[in-house]
């Protein structure tokens, strides 16, 4: 469908939506007229966005790229969002440490992009990327989209372990037996080697053990847990190499699981028949299986419940008035652990929703108890999906003390519906949710040329993408094709478009295999679905955020922007001032003048991926004295990821994918270098720092930070720089008097600006007052940093900046003397110069994607090439169908007779979100 086209058709459904909400709003009482024009105001001026990214695996190898394609929805109708005009991508460890953070372009509501897995900034480990839109955070960031991957290792000393632990009671204490097989990458074990075991639990040792690992390369460990132990962890170091990898134990214990329990609608009314949902969370914080039983104050058996999937479940209960009542779980080995259920109240309303699988309708029985409501009470029911309201209800109680609704499905589009009873004065009183399945009006299909291939085969797949009446629809689709064999998948539990769309962005809390509630539709995983709905809850904003529609502090991003203020000596905004934007590379010269509050604008230049702007304003008079200059410089969000359960580590239980996975790249690195015998190599792009002052020359030092890195340091100061980028900075007590400083081993650090010693000019008499100091200084008005420590670059400093008396009275080798030389833009020592009326801005990267390479092979080619040993076969983030509905794409294929799985996912922007998947057989070439 042209473009145009589909916008035109978006107009037409709001227009349907809004003519019917004012409609009912004309029949309808002043709190429902407040409900649907507060939602209708929320969804047209707050319109909410979701964002999902497809990637192409969700494990890589250090030196891998990380591929993705972003979607940016407009939540309400899940056409392409027209607020935000940026994306924003965040790559951060397993300790929320970011790693990078950059930009891209949105157009038309998606985007697409890579990441380059460097060994300079990854390690093997656990990450986690984060998008979202400048907009999307006046909404909270766990709005945010996340996404966790692994880095795993290809290097054949790579140490890998399987474990088996059991749990047994020693003198009424838990115990542990862990036994630990160590082996290579190459599946060889760890034979005859000393190790230490050390085993904590969170920062508390708790034993130490020197063992030698057996022929099989095993080495077992007794221990006794704590009382309450945080996650248990067991360092095993290799004594030879000094080598390390930490193991988590995930135990499990039974005993320490977590029950909640979630009556249907918020409340047990007494007299109302109540369907009351839990969730177990086990110590590792995953959904524990349980099973037990309900009791009143009396121990009478009022209920059985059980879990159905991760932990979650539900049972009937008919609760009576002044009664308590009690959840008993039995345990493994007949042990018994009570939680309490929540308080009855005695007297309200109540709301069941039934949604039946294979139903055309959804069923609401609002009930209450005898004299409550009053006669003549009435209530508002009210149901939504994306923040549209789909339906309106008056319910009384005049006659019967439950009402029964039906509901007809087709009132709402794919999604979470949202029911609420709103009090006659428009409060709201009871909520639920129900899921409402996809209607397959959009359909996309995947064919290929052949049944079966060989290794370097071409390969040619055709989509074919209609809706209703087959007639043909235009979308736009990523494909990732990877290797079997290579690349874990399991499509019943790992996130993808439609499940995150329609059902986890609109969830509170961490989800356990989120696509095994979209994948298959049978009687148990529709019923689990509703246990999840029951216990995680609606995570848009809340219904006071719709009513009083609070201020929003982000504006959304339209395009590429610098705004700020002028201003003069008494901090009041100069109006009419003239003020320009400079680029060196690439060049580029703005010029404006500021409003009449001195508000200035930078719009319409490029975006770079290294965004450094001078911004230099002048008075009337053309001076700039006494002329300031503020940037709105956002500060990014904090990268705080909500709890999840706790995994182990690549290395640990690694399964024989993951390692086949890592060994194709350890395969081709071999290739790469095997035989292959290089001339001398002179290298010529050692590090400089332009200007410096270093006594060694410039780049001649233990450490240089170049100006590239002070770029990469964005908005750090200058103490914050030292503390993380100088490797074994530590602070130290001075031995000649009682206060702290830097060390570097057991070197005392001086630090010398534009070749003049700090002590020279400033006396500290704490560290405190030192780094004071050293924050006056941001990494953009710094040009370079050159550590000199080691005799052959410290030696001239010595000479120059320490006494010769006192160079006789030290003992060298247990005191020395680090110099640390800084290079400051103004180039004039270490008092700080800050230009008037200049301001250096620093801006967010953008990033542009690269092109995924994907060889051609030719027909009958005998030629000697590299091993082709790719686990992305292929990825392709832009396909379009054409007006006929059809796209095609081509690639060959590897090496290794397997089978790839192409994944394709994707949007028309029209309201339907799209999943696919193909097998590809690849078999062994017949000998000719």
């Amino acid at each position: 469908m042209p473009l145009a086209r589909k916008i035109k058709r978006c107009i037409l459904i709001i227009w349907c939506i809004c003519a019917t909400l004012i409609i009912n709003a004309q029949k309808a009482t002043a709190p429902l007229r407040d409900i649907i024009a507060a939602v209708d105001s929320a969804r047209i001026k707050r319109p909410y966005e979701k964002v999902y990214l497809q990637f192409d695996k969700n494990d890589y190898v250090i030196g891998d790229t990380v591929w993705f394609k972003a979607y940016v929805f407009n939540a309400a109708y899940l056409t392409a969002s027209g607020q935000s005009s940026i994306l924003y991508i965040e790559v951060a460890n397993e300790y929320n440490e970011v790693i990078r953070r950059f930009r891209l372009p949105i157009l038309e509501g998606f985007t697409w992009g890579n990441i380059s897995l460097d060994k300079e900034n990854y390690t093997i480990g656990a990450y986690t990327i984060r998008a979202y839109t400048m907009w999307q955070r006046n909404f909270g960031d766990e709005g945010f989209f996340s996404h966790p991957f692994n880095v795993v290792s290809a290097d054949a000393n790579t140490l890998l372990v399987s474990t088996h632990t059991r749990l047994f009671n020693l003198n009424e204490r838990d115990s542990v037996r862990a036994i630990l097989s160590f082996f290579s990458i190459d599946k060889q074990p760890f034979s005859n080697k000393q190790l230490e075991l050390n085993v904590s639990t969170g920062r508390r040792p708790l034993y130490k053990s020197n063992i030698t690992t057996t022929q099989q390369g095993v080495a077992a460990i007794n221990f006794t847990l704590p009382g309450n132990p945080l996650h248990t962890t067991i360092m095993a170091t290799d004594k030879a190499s000094s080598k390390k990898i930490v193991i988590p134990l995930l135990l499990g214990r039974s005993k320490n699981i977590d029950l909640q329990f979630m009556p249907e609608g918020g409340y047990l009314v007494a007299g109302l028949q109540a369907r009351v949902a839990f969730k177990a969370i086990d110590e590792d914080g995953r959904g524990g299986d349980i099973q037990g039983i309900i009791t009143d104050d009396s121990n009478h058996v009022v209920a059985k419940f059980a879990s159905l999937h991760k932990g979650m479940g539900s049972f009937n209960l008919q609760p009576e008035a002044g009664k308590n009542y009690t959840a008993t779980l039995n345990l493994p080995g007949g042990d018994q652990k009570k939680f309490a259920l929540p308080a009855v109240q005695p007297g309200g309303v109540a709301m069941h929703v039934n949604n039946p699988l294979h139903g055309d309708s959804i069923d609401i029985l609002v009930s209450s108890t005898p004299g409550s409501p009053k006669t003549g009470d009435s209530f508002l029911l009210v149901g939504q999906a994306r923040n549209v309201i789909c339906y309106t209800q008056y319910v009384d109680f005049h006659s019967t003390v439950t009402s029964r609704y039906t509901i007809p499905k087709k009132l709402f589009p794919p999604s979470i519906a949202r029911f609420t009873l709103f009090t006659k004065e428009g409060r709201p009183l009871d909520e639920r949710l129900a899921f409402i399945p996809l209607n397959d009006s959009a359909k996309l299909n995947i064919t290929a040329n052949d049944t079966a291939y060989i290794p370097r085969d071409s390969i040619a797949l055709t989509l074919s993408f209609t809706g209703p009446g087959k007639k043909p629809l235009q979308g736009s689709f990523s494909l990732s094709v990877t290797d079997d064999a290579r690349v874990r998948q399991n499509f019943n539990t790992q996130q993808n478009i439609i499940s995150y769309i329609l059902l986890s962005s609109d969830l509170k809390g961490y989800i356990e295999d989120p696509a095994y509630y979209l994948e298959q539709q049978d009687s148990l995983v529709w019923q689990a679905l509703d246990n999840l709905l029951l216990t995680q809850g609606w995570k848009g904003y809340s219904w006071e955020d719709i009513f009083t529609q609070p201020p929003l502090q982000y504006e959304p991003e339209k395009a590429i922007a610098i705004k700020g203020t002028v201003t003069n000596i008494f901090k009041k905004g100069l109006s009419h001032t003239e003020i320009s934007l400079l680029s060196k590379n690439p060049p580029l010269l703005l010029d404006t003048s500021t409003d009449d509050k001195g508000r200035f604008v930078f719009e319409g230049f490029p975006a770079l991926d290294t965004p450094i702007f001078t911004i230099q304003a002048r008075n009337k008079h053309g001076k700039s004295f006494n002329v300031g200059i503020s940037v709105d410089d956002v500060a990014p969000p904090a990268f705080i990821m909500p709890p999840a359960p706790l995994t182990l580590p690549w290395y640990v239980n690694t399964d024989t994918t993951l390692i086949a996975f890592a060994q194709a790249k350890q395969v081709l690195d071999k290739k790469l270098t095997e035989g292959m015998t290089l001339a001398p190599v002179t290298v010529y792009g050692k590090k400089k720092v332009q200007d410096s002052q270093n006594l060694n020359g410039s780049g001649n030092a233990d450490l240089v930070l170049d100006e590239t890195d002070m770029e990469k340091a964005g908005k750090q100061t200058l103490d914050e720089i030292l503390e993380t980028k100088v490797p074994n900075l530590r602070v130290k007590i001075f031995p000649y008097a009682n206060f702290k400083w830097y060390y570097i081993g057991y070197k005392w650090v001086r630090l010398v600006f534009d070749g003049i010693q700090l002590q020279d000019i400033y006396h500290f008499s704490s560290l405190e007052d030192l780094k004071t100091y050293l924050q006056l200084y941001k990494a953009e008005d710094i040009k370079g940093i050159e550590v000199n420590e080691s005799f052959k670059y410290n030696t001239e400093y010595i000479r120059r900046f320490i006494p010769a008396n006192e160079q006789i009275t030290i003992d060298w080798t247990t005191f020395g003397f680090a110099f640390i030389e800084i290079t400051t833009r103004s180039g004039k020592g270490p008092v700080p110069q800050f230009t008037p009326g200049v301001y250096l801005y620093r801006g967010v990267p953008f990033s542009w994607p690269a092109k995924f390479y994907s060889p051609r092979y030719a027909v009958k080619d005998t030629g000697d090439h590299f091993p082709d040993v790719r686990t992305t076969i292929y990825w392709e983030p832009n396909i379009i169908t054409d007006s006929t509905g059809e796209a095609k794409i081509f690639f060959f294929a590897a090496d290794n007779p397997t089978t790839y799985t192409a994944v394709i996912e994707g949007t028309d922007f029209n309201g339907d979100v799209i999943v696919k998947r193909k097998k590809i057989t690849v078999v062994q070439k017949k000998k000719e």
